[in-house]
């Protein structure tokens, strides 16, 4: 072997060796979990991926790649920005190592976001929900009412509205909000509720709705009904929705709460057909919560 092509194979390594090591079938979107630590750096966790028809899975290690970009949001309903950071290390395990090298990060967990465009399609799972009935004119009234808390005035509509939603939810005993979201999930210019009723204290089962805007009503959907949750062991962990694809319209992403486990179960709208199905329904909890 000449020193001239040693040489050629040498220069060759040291740019292999720079050079991002990526993923074997690149998905077009990666949801991860992040810890960061000032003093150990950042640990991601790939938890749910979409394959390039649109179709989404649970994600692997294999969905992740040195050079890789995330983006980080923080845990709100309505996930902010943080900052990005680059993996930079695989793991043998289900983790990959990312930078943390700047003093602004305090240790905590984000939600790690990859996109191989801005935007990319859904393909939903299982049947469609449509939204079935509409607010009578005193629930819409109540919920115009801008001198009570928005609290107070969704609880108003449930009371109102509770004989559709028993109907619906049947095993549900208590017409008690647990928690609430608002937000333009079908890209209307109008806000959306999204509702989880529980007793909070007793195990007799949740419900997660939505009230619905169509422009100048609103529409109920029924989402889900666990029957064995409760407030005081296995509350959902996990509520919030955000605009993955980029199609101007926001994705719920809801966990299990039946268990002590967090089962991710995300729900997307549809504007040709205008229903929502159900995108991801995970078989495995994620990993780091």
């Amino acid at each position: 072997m000449t020193k001239k092509l040693i040489f050629i194979l040498i220069l060759l390594s040291g740019i292999m060796a720079n050079y991002p090591v990526f993923a074997d079938d690149k998905p077009e979107f990666v949801l991860s979990s992040v810890h960061l630590d000032v003093n150990d750096g950042g640990k991601l966790v790939p938890e749910i991926a979409v394959n390039s028809d649109g179709t989404w899975r649970k994600a692997t290690l294999k969905d992740v790649w040195a050079g890789q970009e995330f983006e980080l949001f923080d845990q709100t309903k309505d996930p902010i920005l943080q900052r990005k950071v680059i993996v930079n290390s695989l793991n043998s395990g289900y983790c990959a190592g990312c930078d943390a090298k700047d003093n602004l990060i305090r240790s905590g967990y984000y939600w790690g976001i990859y996109k191989a465009k801005q935007q990319f399609r859904n393909v939903g799972l299982g049947k469609e929900i449509k939204p079935k009935y509409f607010m009578n004119k005193t629930a819409l009234k109540i919920l115009s009412d801008k001198k009570k808390s928005i609290n107070g005035r969704l609880q108003d509509v449930i009371r109102e509205d509770w004989k559709k939603i028993h109907r619906e939810f049947p095993k549900l005993r208590t017409s008690n909000i647990f928690d609430f979201m608002i937000g333009d999930i079908n890209g209307d210019q109008k806000n959306d509720y999204i509702l989880l009723l529980s007793d909070m204290e007793h195990v007799k089962g949740a419900a997660v709705f939505i009230y619905f805007s169509n422009g100048r009503n609103y529409g109920m959907v029924p989402i889900n009904f666990w029957k064995d949750a409760s407030f005081s062991t296995s509350w959902p962990r996990l509520f919030f929705m955000m605009d993955f694809n980029g199609d101007g319209t926001k994705e719920i992403v809801i966990t299990d709460a039946d268990s002590d486990s967090n089962y991710p179960s995300i729900y997307g709208w549809f504007r040709d057909s205008k229903t929502f199905r159900t995108l991801y329904n995970g078989k495995e909890p994620l990993c780091a919560w």
